[in-house]
């Protein structure tokens, strides 16, 4: 009962581990600037 509460435990933190890992990981979005706003014909 126990070693299935610690396995449990382990296994949730492994998991957050590597979702912290892989959120770090991934390359940075590029940042797009808007050189000129053109208004739709009316």
């Amino acid at each position: 009962s126990i070693l299935l509460i610690v396995v449990g435990i382990q296994a949730f933190a492994t998991g957050l581990i590597a979702e912290l890992l892989v959120a770090n990981a991934q390359p940075a979005r590029r940042v797009y600037s808007i050189a000129q706003r053109v208004d739709p014909p009316s």
